[in-house]
């Protein structure tokens, strides 16, 4: 697997935009973060382990990136789930 500095760049800006989304989406589903938690919970554990099975055997840095992906988002959406302040509102 080549990868050139620019498709590195890339991916890496890329995956830093999971944090916002994450956060985006958090905000406009405030009211299903606390019943979701074992869902994230699950995509996260799944996601981790689908991406350690294509790591070895597909190897394109496309759907590694995308389990990555899933796997942020799912963990901001768990983190703000904990949030009374920003739950509650």
């Amino acid at each position: 697997m080549n990868l050139t500095i620019l498709q590195i760049l890339l991916s890496v800006l890329l995956l830093v935009t999971a944090v916002p989304i994450g956060l985006l989406l958090a905000w406009l589903c405030k009211d299903e973060l606390v019943d979701g938690r074992k869902w994230f919970r699950l995509i996260i554990y799944v996601s981790a382990i689908l991406f350690l099975i294509c790591l070895f055997v597909y190897n394109s840095i496309i759907v590694l990136g995308s389990f990555v992906y899933l796997m942020i988002l799912s963990a901001v959406a768990l983190k703000k789930s904990y949030n009374k302040k920003f739950v509650k509102n």
